[in-house]
């Protein structure tokens, strides 16, 4: 919480609930923080604030494995919540293992980080008649970081902005039925 400089802002409320848990979902524990913390503070150290430190790790995070770590859809009928420590043994995740292993890495650095995501893309009957088995409406998981005093999210592995994701800008057109929430 002392090093870097920025993780010394994160208000104890956050740093309690985002920083200080070691599990994200029902993955199984590992020991992954010593380990993360050792990779990825000399990655973030000079880094100015928590938005530059969590698109470093974003972006650099992958490869403490060799071949670096990359998705792999999960079947539709399977739980993906890999620990960090399957997660490098197999040098592949889900979007939900990938998200599980980007918060841990933000975490061990002292920024604050949860997973988000949707159960399915709402994106009608016509781009979806088989509900989740079709490809593009299945779920999704990615992370959410607080920076600059509210949370941003991240999609691990892909883009290398803030807020951005292959599902924003864009993505899914059709509102949540009887969310009000026009097209």
């Amino acid at each position: 919480r002392s090093a870097p400089a920025w993780a010394k802002a994160v208000p104890w409320q956050l740093f309690l609930n985002d920083v200080l848990p070691y599990a994200v979902l029902s993955e199984p524990r590992d020991p992954w923080r010593p380990l993360f913390l050792q990779k990825y503070l000399p990655l973030v150290h000079r880094t100015s604030n928590l938005r530059e430190a969590a698109l470093v790790l974003n972006g650099r995070c992958w490869g403490i494995v060799q071949p670096p770590i990359r998705f792999i859809a999960a079947p539709p009928d399977r739980i993906t919540a890999y620990s960090p420590f399957e997660t490098m043994r197999a040098h592949n995740a889900s979007c939900t293992g990938l998200a599980v292993f980007l918060v841990d890495a933000c975490r061990s650095v002292g920024i604050p980080a949860r997973i988000a995501g949707v159960p399915h893309w709402n994106k009608g009957s016509g781009a979806c008649p088989h509900g989740d088995a079709d490809d593009a409406c299945g779920n999704h998981n990615w992370v959410e970081v607080w920076a600059d005093g509210s949370w941003g999210f991240l999609d691990q592995g892909g883009c290398p902005r803030w807020n951005c994701g292959w599902f924003y800008p864009g993505g899914t057109r059709a509102p949540a039925p009887q969310s009000g929430n026009p097209r």
